[in-house]
């Protein structure tokens, strides 16, 4: 479970055991203490690219990040990583990223979806993933793990793995269709038949992500859950299962302190 949740941080979000020096990290909430809820959305889609810039980069100076420039990608449900080596943000389509470089904060936006962070202590990297039912099934997270260890030498048993809000299985019903997908794979064990409904079951996105990680190599100590799901924290949290096309996104962070 991770710590420093709802409020310890003036109401910004949570943020991971293994933040501290030299690393910074945080999954932000839908608002903060002192903004409406409308302002802490960094949903381009909704909101237009410079507010929603805007409000990406006061989210940063909040939580200690403001020397940060966030990377972004153009997330489409899928399995590719991509390596960013400078401060500018991307149309690339991706759903994962890893970079070794100080300062560039890697920037993932939810609304349902985990978002999962990745830190490497020992050679000094990062990583982050957008991780759907889709993404969870095709192994983002494995993938997001290889591409540390072929770009950095990272070792998958010094990696810390956090895996943010998401809608949980209390809430996430999946059809026949998702079942099919994750049945007869080693994430089987993360989806549940749902009872008096025949054809339809209920999926743990974490459950999944943090089996995926162990067998990417990951240590199952240094996987760390939020243990909150979107949907029933709908008021803290923007869920698309619970409010639909209007849902904006919350972000998650992670990057390198600069030493400065």
């Amino acid at each position: 479970m991770l710590t420093d949740v709802v409020g310890q941080h003036g109401g910004l979000g949570i943020r991971p055991p293994f933040a501290g020096p030299g690393v910074r990290a945080m999954f932000f909430f839908r608002h903060l203490d002192t903004w409406p809820a409308a302002d802490a959305d960094v949903s381009a889609r909704l909101l237009g690219v410079e507010a929603a810039r805007e409000n990406r980069a006061r989210l940063l100076e909040r939580a200690g990040m403001g020397a940060c420039a966030v990377c972004t990608v153009r997330q489409v449900h899928g399995d590719r990583v991509i390596r960013v080596d400078a401060p500018e943000e991307s149309a690339v389509e991706a759903d994962g990223m890893v970079t070794d470089v100080p300062g560039l904060a890697l920037g993932i936006l939810v609304a349902d979806c985990a978002p999962v962070l990745l830190y490497d202590p020992v050679r000094r990297a990062v990583g982050a993933c957008h991780s759907g039912w889709r993404g969870t099934v095709d192994e983002i997270v494995a993938r997001t793990v290889e591409r540390m260890r072929d770009a950095y030498g990272t070792d998958p048993g010094d990696l810390h793995v956090a895996i943010g809000p998401c809608i949980r299985r209390c809430c996430y019903e999946v059809d026949h269709a998702v079942a099919e997908r994750v049945q007869g794979t080693p994430l089987a064990p993360a989806l549940l038949p749902r009872f008096g409904r025949p054809g339809k079951y209920m999926f743990s996105l974490p459950h999944a992500i943090r089996l995926s990680a162990m067998n990417a190599g990951v240590r199952p100590d240094r996987i760390h859950d939020a243990g909150i799901c979107t949907s029933c924290r709908n008021r803290h949290l923007f869920s698309h299962r619970r409010e639909g096309e209007r849902a904006g996104r919350q972000m998650a962070v992670i990057a390198l302190e600069t030493g400065e």
